[in-house]
């Protein structure tokens, strides 16, 4: 496509994607508000809140003594959101203020503010002159191309990450528009995809097929060595060769490679350079065996499968089995992690262990590299990964030169010096790991299938290559009517059609060829608002809000499009009845496309990306690393889908009956150990982990400074997730927690706490946060539960909550939590995913909507199926069905709410 086409259509289109739907910067109360303001409320707010809130001291940076009523501004709502919870909660005025603030007079504030803010909310309403609409999320972007081109491959890797909102989801509609910038990248995505998939001449039909004993592999990473180890890689051999050879191996004898591949040590286990190891984690390790097969495909399906067996360990362990691909440069690997298994067939007997991944996705294209263009080989990594006391990490001769090459042997420098380490240390590891008798993988053979996209007959854009001018036009018509339906996630109009026909022709008379040409008419596709877009109506279409709110609901439900059946359902207007779109949301909840919506959500609403942001000190913690972090966080939402799509009641999350762990988690708990790496559900002493999710190493560590627990932290983060109940941002300039004090070392961590905010005058926020926080001091800042005794400093657990009540540590909090606190609980929930839903934070128009879902979570006695049913058909979700219905809605606070 012509560079000043595209241009244009990239304006036109960030125009209208962009275009704001709410026109007004600032919003004013009516006279009526204004008056009854200045009669009643105005001296009740200079009396009660302009000591902490006014021109010369600005608790939690809110004023309120600068109110233009008539042209409020985005702040001076959220401030008034901010004093209508204060004042509800009893917080506001605090109990040391010099005059309290009478019952009466709170109500006059509390109504007052309402009325204001119903007021504010019917004004934003009548401001939108369309239904909400929100870009795709990267997330729902990537599921969107994998159910477009029937492909699990990885289409996002291109596109900059999406903003998050405050509360922490990626689905915010206000953050979720589209720049010129990232036009052109959505364009040069969709052109690199369609180039992948789109194809009018088919291959010969042959897949690539390599099969490669164990004992026949050929890679060394250095010098000459690397060199043969590209020229002797496996090549493909035809079917009936392969059949051949593989006959031929299960005839023989069984032949294993002579290493042995034994077990890494716990804790953390650097990738990159090692001091006394390797150079970095291109050259293979002992654990390891690398592997090249020759290939020019760059995308398709990869099947590998490996023969391998085990030797047990004394301590009854097995070798876990990692199977990486992609490309290996210099001293850098480039790779996916295609799978893991724990290997338990015995040498007599070997396995066949199967792994499938998406070739785009280990060889994704490099912009503007000449790798890609040189690459002939496809890279794999087969390692032990599994862990044990007697673990070692240790160089391999194969990560050098191949000192057994005629004249390598007494090569000097630094490449010799390597080499000969290298070989000291594999025979000082095999020696240790050998009378440690340790676990050890062992590998027999490995077969390689490689079905290129355009071979594959799954592809649904494979296309014949037409061998007329006729028949060339109707193949274009008939793929356009096919594909541009599937594209928009409804019916084609027709002027839609004509459109992106006419750009086709446009393109073909300009000289492109046919492929190309469709291509562009697609690409042109993909960047328009219809794809990018959730919840445009296409005011043309009958029953056009219906098929909107398919989309929507299928982006919630399962975060990719619609199917064929509910954008049928939607085409015809049946999803518009009730019982219908009942009947729809429990089919889309009861597909494997809802794990989505499941992981998605606890991770979002847990706050878990937090995790990454946290240094643990290896040198405190030397058996916590990235794997264990990323094990915990797989721990926490696992566990969660597991209450969702099983209908167990909610309340079991802070239960703590069955612990999903494997082996590394149980030796992090503490528990009795767990054999293998797979995780699943095991019963667990109540002593260790109480409070179920709430004790997870993935909270607790990501709550923590990566040295020490953090209360302070730990308390905000439980009132803002479990409670629906943040505290205000601390204020600026106020120092860090020293924990290596001399003075306060000798002190408990909830005592230098105490001393600190009294001498730095937090102790109004304090008071609220920190006793939710110390409830876990029993658990270091990696999540592992401390003994007391051996402890580095008095370790006190014991709290008192803000209401007064007395408790021990995490298991009387979680006892707390569901018996006094279970509404507020529940709540926090079911606001969460509202959000997450609606793509927004529910205002005060929302607030009766709100009730209704909570009422119908707690009459399915908090089943969170049913709680995204209630969601996905609440006028708060539903904009386009309810739009007009929702600006009468009265507020309304339910008394089953807090």
């Amino acid at each position: 496509m012509k560079d000043g086409i595209l241009s244009t259509i990239a304006i036109l289109i960030f125009s209208l994607a962009t275009n704001p739907l709410c026109a007004a910067d600032s919003l004013s109360l009516s006279p009526d508000r204004r008056a009854k303001f200045d009669a009643q409320v105005r001296a009740m707010v200079k009396s009660y809140c302009i000591e902490c809130h006014g021109p010369e001291k600005q608790n939690s940076g809110v004023r309120f003594d600068a109110f233009d009523f008539s042209a409020l501004q985005a702040v001076d709502i959220e401030n008034l959101q901010l004093a209508r919870e204060a004042l509800s909660h009893h917080e506001m005025p605090p109990e040391e203020a010099e005059q309290p603030l009478t019952e009466s007079d709170r109500k006059i504030l509390l109504d007052w503010i309402e009325d204001a803010l119903t007021d504010i909310a019917v004004q934003q309403l009548a401001l939108e002159s369309q239904p909400r609409l929100r870009r795709l999320s990267k997330r729902e972007y990537n599921h969107t191309l994998q159910d477009l081109f029937a492909s699990p491959s990885d289409f996002h890797t291109l596109l900059p990450p999406d903003p998050i909102s405050d509360s922490g989801y990626d689905t915010r509609e206000s953050l979720l528009m589209i720049s010129q910038v990232d036009l052109k990248i959505y364009m040069e995505t969709a052109r690199i995809t369609l180039d992948k998939f789109l194809h009018t001449q088919l291959g010969s039909g042959e897949k690539e097929r390599f099969f490669v004993e164990a004992e026949d592999i050929y890679h060394h990473c250095r010098g000459t060595a690397e060199v043969l180890a590209r020229e002797r890689a496996p090549v493909s051999v035809s079917e009936s060769e392969f059949s051949s050879i593989k006959a031929a191996h299960d005839r023989g004898p069984i032949t294993y490679r002579d290493r042995k591949y034994g077990p890494l040590p716990f804790g953390f286990v650097p990738e990159g350079v090692v001091e006394g190891v390797d150079e970095g984690i291109g050259f293979a390790r002992l654990h390891s065996q690398f592997l090249l097969v020759k290939t020019k495909q760059r995308a398709g399906e990869v099947v590998v499968r490996v023969h391998a067996a085990a030797t047990q360990g004394v301590d009854g362990s097995y070798p876990r089995m990692r199977l990486e691909s992609g490309r290996r440069s210099v001293q850098n690997l480039k790779v996916i992690n295609a799978g893991e298994y724990d290997v338990l067939a015995p040498r007599s007997d070997p396995g066949i262990y199967t792994f499938r991944f998406r070739l785009e996705n280990a060889l994704p294209i490099a912009i503007g590299s000449a790798e890609d263009d040189e690459l002939g080989h496809l890279f794999f990594a087969i390692s032990n990964v599994a862990r044990n006391e007697d673990g070692i990490l240790a160089a391999s001769t194969e990560g050098q030169e191949d000192l057994s090459l005629p004249g390598k042997a007494k090569i000097g420098g630094a490449l010799g010096s390597q080499a000969r380490s290298a070989a000291k240390q594999t025979q000082a590891a095999n020696t240790a790991w050998e009378a440690a008798q340790t676990n050890f993988l062992h590998l027999d053979a490995i077969e390689v299938e490689i079905l290129p996209a355009k071979n594959d007959p799954a592809n649904p854009w494979n296309l014949p290559q037409p061998d007329s001018p006729d028949a060339e036009a109707t193949l274009a018509k008939e793929t356009l009517n096919r594909f541009l339906p599937l594209i928009f996630r409804r019916p084609l109009t027709e002027i839609e059609f004509d459109c992106y026909h006419e750009l086709y022709l446009q393109q073909r008379s300009d000289g492109q060829d046919f492929k190309q040409s469709l291509i562009d008419a697609f690409v042109a596709a993909m960047i328009s608002p219809s794809f990018l877009f959730i919840g445009k109506p296409a005011a043309e279409l009958e029953h056009a809000d219906s098929l909107a709110y398919a989309s929507k609901l299928a982006y919630f439900l399962w975060s990719s499009p619609p199917d064929e059946r509910l954008v049928g359902l939607a085409a015809s207007g049946k999803l518009k009845d009730h019982a219908v779109s009942a009947s729809e949301i429990r089919r889309m909840l009861d597909d494997p496309k809802s794990e989505r919506l499941s992981a998605t959500f606890a991770d979002q609403w847990l706050g878990l990306r937090q995790l990454g942001d946290v240094q643990i000190d290896y040198e405190l913690y030397p058996d916590y690393g990235p794997e264990l972090a990323a094990l915990t966080k797989r721990q926490t939402i696992e566990t969660f889908q597991k209450v969702f799509h099983t209908g167990k009641d909610a309340r079991q999350l802070f239960l703590s009956e069955t612990t999903l762990l494997n082996d590394l988690l149980a030796r992090h708990y503490g528990l009795a150990p767990v054999a293998g790496g797979e995780l699943r559900f095991v019963a667990t002493p109540q002593t260790r982990q109480p409070g179920g999710i709430l004790t997870h190493a993935s909270i607790l560590a990501m709550n923590s400074d990566g040295k020490q627990s953090h209360p302070v932290k730990r308390g905000a983060w439980l009132l803002e997730k479990i409670l629906n109940d943040p505290p205000p941002p601390p204020p600026p300039a106020v120092p860090d927690l020293d924990p290596d004090s001399a003075e306060t070392k000798h002190l408990s961590l909830k005592d230098r706490i105490e001393l600190h905010r009294r001498q730095n005058g937090c102790i109004r926020c304090h008071e609220k946060i920190d006793p939710w926080g110390v409830a876990f001091e029993e658990f270091d800042a990696t999540g592992r539960w401390r003994d007391t005794r051996s402890a580095p400093y008095p370790i006190d657990s014991s709290t008192r909550l803000p209401d007064g009540t007395e408790l021990a540590g995490a298991a009387d909090l979680a006892d707390y939590l569901r018996d006094v606190k279970e509404v507020e609980v529940m709540s926090a929930i079911a606001k969460g995913m509202t959000t997450y839903a609606s793509g927004r934070e529910p205002g005060i128009l929302d607030e009766a909507d709100v009730d209704r879902v909570f009422l119908a979570f707690q009459k399915s006695r908090y089943n969170l199926k049913s709680l995204a049913k209630a969601i996905a058909q609440s006028p708060n979700f539903d904009d386009i069905f309810n739009h007009a219905h929702r600006a009468h809605q009265p507020p309304a606070i339910s008394a089953s709410r807090p």
